[in-house]
């Protein structure tokens, strides 16, 4: 079997805006390339590049680290996000607050017992009866306190425009899943994203379960 090239920029740019949703990983098959040198082609090609720290995929990271178990070198962790583990690594170098979270984030991971935890909102530490129960999460207990839990409550209806984190579209609200977990109310990615990752899922697991 003759060996895969991966196109050129030109090629690239084009089939690239052709099926901008595509996942990284899929690309990466195709060319025969790695899914961290697509991300460098679709950089060189004049795509988004997140060169400057996206606080929002910030926080979706630390969320995997410090309620899922990932290390920051674990590449699954970024799988279906924008950016992989060489760019977090930099916002990480660049920005000694995101590495000391990251720090936070695996220690918290790792202890065993919690009489306290601190609100992701108002950056206090509280006692474990100020969060509300989640089975969402492996400690069981939301990632806001109370108090900030009424006071997102309070500021969602303000909320009227969101940009997805996966296909970067300013879209209405109503083109998010309500989530009380993320400060403004709604979910960090779209409907419309969200079922193709689902479907996308899906696919990949049926060729496994059938090849």
């Amino acid at each position: 079997m003759p060996n895969k090239i991966a196109p050129s920029l030109e090629e690239a740019k084009f089939l690239i805006e052709q099926n901008p949703n595509r996942m990284l990983k899929e690309w990466a098959k195709e060319w025969g390339v790695s899914i961290e040198r697509v991300r460098q082609i679709k950089e060189e090609c004049g795509f988004h590049s997140f060169k400057n720290v996206n606080n929002e995929l910030v926080d979706v990271i630390i969320n995997r680290i410090k309620y899922e178990g990932y290390t920051m070198t674990n590449r699954d962790m970024y799988k279906d996000l924008p950016i992989g583990y060489d760019r977090f690594r930099t916002w990480c170098l660049q920005n000694k607050e995101i590495q000391e979270k990251v720090n936070l984030a695996r220690d918290y991971y790792l202890s065993s017992e919690k009489s306290e935890k601190k609100c992701y909102k108002c950056l206090e530490t509280k006692k474990i009866s100020e969060y509300e129960k989640s089975q969402k999460y492996k400690d069981g207990y939301n990632r806001y306190c109370k108090v900030c839990i009424d006071e997102i409550g309070n500021t969602h209806e303000e909320v009227k425009t969101k940009v997805c984190l996966l296909c970067q579209n300013t879209l209405s609200v109503g083109s998010f899943n309500a989530n009380r977990n993320i400060a403004d109310g709604y979910s960090s990615f779209c409907k419309n994203c969200q079922s193709k990752q689902r479907r996308k899922k899906r696919l990949i697991q049926s060729k496994i379960d059938n090849p």
